[in-house]
């Protein structure tokens, strides 16, 4: 981290402690920051046990293999004597040694239990407010009361989990052949499979209409670091407006999702 960015990370803490009535405060209460920091350095230590991913949002994400989440559990605090690192596992000496104990409490409290399975690795569901020039991941503190409802992230597994079901009005165009165009639509990434029943016609229009109904996939995005699924559907649905001979597709009802 820059001398200049750390400089404007302590600057807002200041600021944030002057805003607070301390007159009204509870006795004995402890400075809790609003952020803390996986610096880059000591992540590189772990790189196969660490993924940060970023989202076509701009927001990054990132994920702990199953061997590092396994290791964090089996952390005993306040255990340091010989006889107890003699026994210990390699991974949990370095992680005790080498990360920091509040990144260490966030890793172990805030890692989902269900794993991605697209990159088999589990999420830390606590929002990350920025990654700094030099790689460093800056977390929002889950252990700020303030920061409660900021710095929670639900576990984003889910949405590559399930089966999305996207319903909308396909018009066409009638010089190409309704199949060729479905055709073409099921070789659009994420789409499984594509369904569609012929629904009122405009009178004298030279198009076609049909309900069609579609259902989708996101694995391949979530290897791309797109995890939104609004923001699935709607590069799915921009796909599906350049077949050749798609005039139109607009929804009908809310998407919903199913087990896969």
């Amino acid at each position: 981290m820059k001398k200049s960015e750390f400089r404007n990370i302590i600057k807002e803490e200041i600021k944030n402690i002057l805003k607070e009535n301390l007159t009204t405060a509870k006795k004995g209460r402890r400075f809790i920051p609003q952020i803390t920091t996986l610096p880059v350095n000591v992540k590189n230590q772990f790189k196969e046990h660490f993924k940060l991913l970023k989202g076509g949002d701009g927001s990054y994400k990132l994920y702990i293999s199953p061997m590092l989440k396994t290791s964090l559990e089996q952390i005993n605090r306040g255990r340091t004597g010989q006889d107890y690192f003699k026994k210990t596992p390699e991974l949990v000496k370095k992680i005790t040694d080498k990360i920091p104990q509040d990144i260490k409490g966030l890793l172990k409290k805030y890692s989902g239990n269900k794993i991605n399975t697209s990159i088999n690795m589990y999420p830390v569901n606590t929002k990350i407010k920025d990654v700094d020039s030099n790689g460093d991941i800056i977390f929002f503190n889950p252990n700020n009361p303030n920061l409660s409802d900021v710095s929670y992230d639900p576990i984003i597994s889910e949405a590559v989990d399930r089966i999305y079901h996207l319903e909308g009005i396909l018009t066409t165009d009638n010089d190409r052949n309704l199949q060729a165009i479905l055709s073409d639509i099921r070789s659009i990434p994420g789409i499984t499979t594509v369904d569609h029943r012929e629904t009122n016609q405009i009178t004298g229009s030279k198009y076609f209409r049909a309900i069609t109904k579609a259902k989708i996939d996101p694995y391949p995005y979530s290897k791309k670091g797109i995890f939104n699924v609004e923001e699935i559907l709607k590069e799915i649905e921009i796909n599906m407006r350049q077949v050749k001979g798609v005039i139109s597709f607009k929804r009908t009802a809310n998407p919903y999702s199913s087990e896969i």
